[in-house]
């Protein structure tokens, strides 16, 4: 049995033990992209989420900016080794728009149609597409995994590396659901989430 990740304060994570030493089996480390659809965050907030993931190992981080005219936000995920950044704007939808196999097969499923129909209004259909966008070009560049996760969100390992704990699946399983621990900001002067957040709600 895999045990499972934990929340702790993003601030203080330090991996503490392997994942043998906790019974997983290691097949070596996962290769990982994440991939987020941002909007409204500081440059300071997307610095710290891009640090903190290249240092926890995902090797391709992909964000996307919902809103383009975002550039110091944008210019400081694209000074992080790793990182690639996206702006969407008119031009990026109609491309997508033109390639995607969620709006070419819209017929096939009711959520298909929802994300072709309403991309212009619907944040979760602009992240629908964006994370299709992500999988091609992780499965391009040969990475196993790829984590959707919001801006203000972070994956914490515990106190194995994800790499590590992505690893020990067999290839038959084609998808990880992560515990969610959400943030309680302590008050409402806190700007830098990652640095300043210590409390969770499991």
């Amino acid at each position: 049995m895999r045990p499972p990740l934990c929340a702790q304060s993003i601030a203080s994570w330090r991996c503490t033990a392997t994942a043998a030493a906790l019974g997983v089996r290691r097949h070596g480390c996962a290769s990982i992209a994440s991939v987020s659809l941002v909007r409204g965050a500081s440059a300071e907030v997307v610095r710290d989420f891009v640090r903190y993931h290249r240092r926890i190992g995902v090797r391709a981080i992909m964000l996307f900016f919902d809103d383009p005219a975002e550039t110091d936000a944008r210019a400081a995920a694209e000074a992080v080794d790793g990182v690639t950044a996206v702006a969407c704007d008119e031009a990026f939808w109609m491309r997508r728009l033109r390639t995607s196999t969620i709006v070419r097969h819209r017929s096939v499923l009711p959520v298909f149609e929802d994300v072709a129909a309403h991309w212009r209004t619907e944040v979760q259909s602009r992240q629908s597409l964006c994370v299709e966008a992500a999988a091609e070009v992780a499965a391009a560049a040969n990475l196993e995994w790829l984590v959707h996760i919001d801006i203000d969100e972070a994956i914490l390992p515990g106190t194995i590396p994800i790499g590590e704990y992505l690893a020990a699946f067999p290839a038959s399983v084609e998808q990880v659901l992560l515990p969610n621990h959400e943030a309680q900001p302590q008050s409402a002067s806190i700007e830098r989430w990652m640095r300043e957040v210590t409390t969770f709600k499991v």
